[in-house]
């Protein structure tokens, strides 16, 4: 008798739950995009990353489904013919150039770093094979991370970083906010600057 009973309690929640979710559907939505950012903020805390503020944890799940789209449903970009051409820094400054490519068959991505002076001369290079299945942004944050990583390895007096990810190279100067799948990435390679 008391299981029934229990059953039944179990199933009233749930059809109660999905009734008001059928009713309220866009505050269902915004409740659960609530819940993930303050795990997500949380589980950053404890593993020894930034904690946000309150304001920060309850405007992220207002731009999350916006970075979800940006991130997932990228309509294919078309190369376009412009040439692009190296400038170099002027001395006594290193220039690094940062790469990422995504190879999807093998569910891996490749990273690039090449460090040249003011001449064109290489300096340092580095190329580092990762089996994690990141998509190209991922890749491109990644790549930047190694870079900081390995400036700060061969110790060069002064470098300027050079990556053809202008969402990345903006989130590193502050300009824009970065997408939830980089900023722990992001806010790593700042610490390192």
């Amino acid at each position: 008798m008391s299981h029934r009973i229990l059953v039944g309690w179990r199933w009233r929640i749930l059809v109660s739950y999905f009734g008001f979710v059928s009713k309220h559907r866009r505050e269902a939505d915004f409740v659960c995009r609530a819940c993930l950012c303050l795990w997500t903020s949380r589980n950053q805390a404890r593993v020894g990353g930034d904690r946000k503020l309150a304001l920060q944890i309850f405007q992220w799940p207002q731009t999350y489904p916006k970075e979800f789209q940006i991130a997932n449903f990228l309509p294919p970009q078309s190369r376009s013919s412009i040439e692009h051409c190296w400038i170099p820094p002027k001395p006594p400054w290193r220039k690094v150039n940062v790469d990422g490519a995504v190879f999807s068959n093998l569910k891996a991505v490749g990273l690039g770093i090449v460090v040249q002076d003011h001449r064109g001369n290489v300096a340092a290079a580095m190329s580092k094979f990762d089996g994690a299945p990141l998509g190209p942004l991922e890749t491109e944050a990644k790549a930047m991370a190694e870079a900081v990583q390995f400036a700060r390895d061969t110790s060069f007096p002064a470098v300027l970083f050079e990556s053809d990810s202008q969402m990345i190279i903006q989130s590193l100067n502050g300009l824009i906010v970065p997408p939830t799948s980089i900023s722990n990435i992001i806010s790593d390679s700042l610490q390192h600057l």
